[in-house]
């Protein structure tokens, strides 16, 4: 599965979020690919690219986390 998300500013992807978590649990064998869509303006850019450095980094409270 892959995600378009803008996570911190659009209302709809965070409702979204709680569809893929369900759908996690109901399949295990899923594989996700998260992708930083920040389309929301320079307040939606930082964030996504702060949560990126996070991850990689291996620094977020869900680094091994599907989502």
């Amino acid at each position: 599965m892959v995600i378009f998300n803008d996570y911190h500013n659009c209302p709809h992807c965070r409702l979204a979020d709680l569809n893929y978590q369900k759908a996690f649990k109901n399949d295990p064998n899923l594989k996700l690919v998260i992708k930083q869509f920040p389309v929301l303006g320079p307040d939606s850019q930082f964030p996504a690219f702060a949560a990126l450095a996070s991850r990689k980094q291996g620094k977020s409270a869900n680094s091994t986390a599907p989502l």
